[in-house]
């Protein structure tokens, strides 16, 4: 395929629909796996009807009782409540690749017969999905999609994965880079206009692996650790934890799942008080990501709930953005305090711990610094601040536990 042309210098408007070929020039012979891609969490789950998607240790029997009409009916209040935690994105798959996305997160269930995206709850077919990244790469030539089929439930046997790949395989065969031709450092040059299809190994049938590696799609080559952050101090802990210094020298394609999952006391005071849906949840994460943007270099796959435009552009705009990268490396290499950052911690300690905003001073410190320094911070509040003051003593220990386990 012909290079893509180089377009506008950066910074600039971003085309969000072909923003790869936008900045082309920047961006041909990066790997992909290195390159910040906007992903979107549980994709299809932009819409769900009121009937659940058992799992696949579920006999077949039990699939048909859970859903049959008056059961359905008997439980219709309890998941009009889980529905609005089960929700993840406001748009299509078209609108989101429209919207800059280009990871895609695929949770698969065959449901009579037919295959459909899902999140607990039964969502659209997935064949119009397939046909809307078809239509986009279309139109849009220089793009890449990746497609990560990495939650397959109803499906019992061969047949069923089969069935399902070859659907895949209708729709966008002759766009899907192989692990035959395109490995893992394979660039942008050689990827535009493809879709890398990742394929979960299924333990239960092995013959589904192996047909799935013959059919084009990928069956390993990417991580995607799960936070478990009910909240946003947990989440937070797992994002500072996996960016900064090291966060480009994974081997791998590697996802940043940005998303907190509710637990059952979060849905039970969302009765009463907020936040009373997964978007409200959600929220705080876009506004710490796009802080974390502006200090850190983040080159994976970060996934979201809820793109919005915003997030969007400050995914795509962090892979031009050398100077601040150059920057932040300085910042870790030259760990010795200095009189700036003496001024700089007092003042963080000061005007935020003594107002008890504990969040705040963190986000000040680890986002702006990072271990090397942190950990210097950790050891001054130790020394400076445990015995003068009984507020500043409590406030900086406070403090100080979180540091740490951010740093262990």
């Amino acid at each position: 395929m012909p290079d893509a042309p180089g377009a506008a210098s950066f910074p600039g408007q971003i085309d969000r629909c072909r923003w790869m070929e936008q900045h082309a020039d920047r961006l041909l012979d990066k790997p992909l796996r290195k390159i910040c891609l906007p992903g979107s969490h549980d994709s299809g789950a932009y819409f769900l009807e009121h009937r659940s998607v058992p799992g696949n240790t579920y006999p077949d029997w039990l699939c048909r009782l859970l859903n049959s009409w008056w059961l359905q009916c008997l439980a219709y209040p309890i998941n009009s409540i889980a529905l609005k935690w089960s929700i993840t994105q406001r748009r299509d798959i078209a609108g989101q690749l429209r919207q800059g996305v280009r990871y895609f997160d695929l949770r698969v269930a065959q449901v009579d017969g037919d295959f459909h995206l899902v999140h607990t709850y039964l969502g659209p077919r997935l064949e119009p999905s397939l046909a809307q990244v078809e239509e986009f790469l279309s139109l849009h030539p220089h793009e890449v999609v990746l497609l990560d089929f990495n939650h397959l439930y109803c499906m019992h046997n061969l047949a069923d994965h089969v069935a399902l790949q070859q659907l895949v395989w209708r729709h966008l065969g002759k766009r899907l880079a192989g692990p035959a031709e395109f490995g893992l450092d394979a660039t942008y040059r050689a990827l535009q206009g493809k879709v890398m299809a990742f394929y979960a190994p299924c333990t239960r049938c092995p013959e589904a692996t192996e047909r799935a590696r013959a059919a084009s799609f990928h069956t390993g080559g990417l991580c995607s650790p799960w936070p478990r952050a009910a909240n946003l101090d947990q989440l937070r802990a797992h994002l500072l934890r996996h960016t900064g210094q090291n966060s480009d020298e994974k081997d791998t394609f590697f996802v940043l799942q940005a998303v907190i999952t509710p637990v059952g006391n979060t849905i039970a005071s969302g009765l009463l008080w907020a936040p009373h849906h997964l978007e409200a949840l959600s929220a705080p994460v876009t506004c710490f990501l796009q802080d974390l943007l502006r200090v850190r270099s983040v080159p994976c796959i970060v996934m979201v709930d809820f793109m919005c435009d915003g997030l969007a552009d400050a995914l795509i705009r962090s892979n031009f953005s050398p100077q601040q990268q150059q920057h932040q490396q300085h910042k870790v290499a030259a760990a010795k305090p200095n009189t700036g950052f003496d001024t700089m911690l007092d003042n963080a300690v000061t005007t935020r711990l003594l107002n008890r905003d504990t969040r705040m001073s963190v986000d000040h410190l680890v986002l702006q610094l990072d271990v090397p320094v942190v950990k210097h911070v950790v050891q001054r509040l130790s020394d400076e601040y445990s015995s003068k003051d009984s507020a500043k003593g409590s406030a900086s220990k406070a403090l100080r536990r979180v540091l740490q386990r951010v740093v262990s």
